[in-house]
């Protein structure tokens, strides 16, 4: 009985992920693409709201990103110069040995 409801099931042309309720992954991305899209605008937008009150310029998406990587930058820096300090200064590049038939090729 088993094998015979699954082989019609696999007869049917019109049979696929939404039948049973199912979304395919590429389905799901593009919601939640959407989704954040929608809720960056809605955050901007009160956050735009807030400044209008105080007086304050609005600011763009491609502001706040700005000011975002300028912060990713200054804690890279930051992450660095402490290594730096933890580990000691870092050794000068290796070079080959004058002697070597190699020597002047790198």
């Amino acid at each position: 009985m088993v094998l015979a409801l699954f082989m019609i099931g696999r007869g049917s042309k019109d049979y696929s992920l939404q039948h049973v309720g199912l979304r395919s992954a590429q389905e799901i991305l593009e919601t939640r693409a959407t989704l954040e899209e929608e809720d960056l605008a809605q955050m901007l937008a009160a956050h735009n709201a807030r400044r209008a009150r105080r007086g304050e310029a609005a600011v763009s998406a491609e502001d706040i990103e700005l000011r975002l990587m300028q912060e990713e930058g200054e804690l890279q820096r930051e992450r660095d110069e402490l290594r730096r300090s933890v580990d000691g200064p870092a050794p000068p590049p290796a070079r080959s040995d004058p002697g070597s038939r190699w020597a002047g090729l790198d």
